[in-house]
């Protein structure tokens, strides 16, 4: 079987399509979520604490006005969320 230029060209070309699919995993992942009491109401300004129960991982931050929150870049595992 002979390489010809058409075969090394499609050979790269696939190389780079697949190459791009690995760097797109990632290991970890963000959280978001909303503060709401028991009649559905938001609260604002919120602490929200994640502690990892598998992996040594614990940051905390402050719900906005509407309630909301996102914690990012979470890497795998198990945890446990708490407010105050």
């Amino acid at each position: 079987m002979k390489l010809t230029s058409r075969h090394a060209v499609l050979s790269v070309f696939l190389l780079l399509c697949f190459a791009t699919a690995v760097f797109a995993q990632r290991t970890s992942g963000d959280l978001e979520g909303k503060v709401i009491d028991q009649t559905d109401a938001v609260v604002p300004n919120v602490s929200i604490t994640l502690t990892g129960v598998t992996v040594s991982f614990k940051r905390t931050v402050q719900s906005d006005e509407q309630g909301e929150f996102r914690i990012k870049q979470v890497p795998i595992g198990t945890y446990k969320i708490t407010t105050a």
